[in-house]
């Protein structure tokens, strides 16, 4: 009988140790990986906004014909796919407003996590205006019937492939990013997996915008994904050359994206908390909305101003 016991408290205590040996492991692997299984449930981060969203968002379409200086733009995913966006292409700096050959730079821009290129590339046309070529990219998976899966960690890779791939092609000219809430996320994990792989302390980016970008996941994405993904954790010591947006009535990421710029703003950031504002793209007046974006391309117009 005490022998019976015997054996069934060893093998109690066997699979004891084995669990907690795994969720070390586990623990050590998200640590360790720089993209693999960033997040232990996927499902609750990235696949779950993309499904949100319904059928008919993800099935719209661009209306290029309507659209002067605007370009369909693919780009190849490290596992063999393809996500799909835009360029906005710089405008000549001349009367004739015919486009230019000769950017100063690009700026790509990452859109929150229920947004599709489709239905806010038209917001971004006069960002083309200053100089830049725009791009906008759909995170993968998002279009309908694309056979990608839509995973935090495989976002992460395309960004900073992305980005890597951009600062070649825009080599000696200016480098900016700008972040839409879930957008914001993606752009510093991607910039520091950038510096990481390098060896660098800098990811070549010139300058950088967060709109609705919360310093921190929420609670319940807390449960599944590692705190090392929160933005707070990406302010530099200084960063003069960031501008962080923020509305006080964000229902979205609630007083998360305000409690970002005023942290932004105690290492140089320019922060602009819009009185009366919510989330962007979710609620605001056609005011607001226009007030926020020219925030945003001017804060990029003067920065390209001070380099030339």
């Amino acid at each position: 009988m005490n022998e019976t016991i015997d054996k069934r408290a060893a093998v109690l205590g066997w699979l004891t140790a084995a669990m907690l040996l795994g969720l070390a492991l586990l623990s050590a692997h998200a640590e360790e990986e720089m993209f693999a299984d960033i997040c232990i449930w996927e499902q609750s981060f990235a696949e779950r906004y993309k499904n949100a969203m319904g059928e008919s968002r993800r099935k719209q379409k661009i209306d290029f014909a309507a659209s002067s200086g605007i370009k369909a733009q693919t780009f190849a995913t490290a596992d063999g796919g393809t996500i799909h966006g835009v360029v906005w292409e710089a405008k000549r700096s001349g009367s004739d407003g015919g486009l230019s050959g000769q950017a100063k730079g690009y700026l790509l821009i990452a859109p929150g996590n229920a947004m599709m290129v489709a239905g806010i590339y038209q917001h971004f046309e006069t960002f083309r205006n200053i100089g830049l070529d725009v791009y906008l990219y759909d995170y993968r998976g998002y279009r309908f019937g694309s056979p990608l899966k839509t995973t935090l960690a495989g976002i992460l890779s395309d960004y900073s492939r992305l980005i890597k791939h951009l600062n070649q092609v825009y080599e000696n000219k200016e480098h900016y990013v700008y972040g839409i809430s879930f957008g914001g996320l993606v752009l510093l994990n991607a910039l520091d997996a950038i510096k990481a792989a390098d060896g660098e302390s800098d990811s070549g980016t010139s300058g950088i915008a967060l709109d609705s970008v919360p310093h921190k996941v929420s609670f319940f994405e807390s449960l599944f994904c590692p705190a090392k993904i929160n933005p707070i954790n990406f302010l530099p010591a200084s960063c003069e050359d960031w501008l962080v947006v923020a509305g006080p009535q964000d229902w979205v990421v609630d007083n998360r994206a305000v409690e970002l710029a005023e942290a932004a703003r105690e290492c140089g950031a320019t922060a602009e908390i819009i009185n009366g504002a919510g989330h962007i793209f979710s609620g605001d007046s056609e005011k607001t909305l226009r007030d926020r974006l020219s925030k945003t391309k001017n804060h990029f117009k003067s920065l390209l101003d001070s380099r030339e």
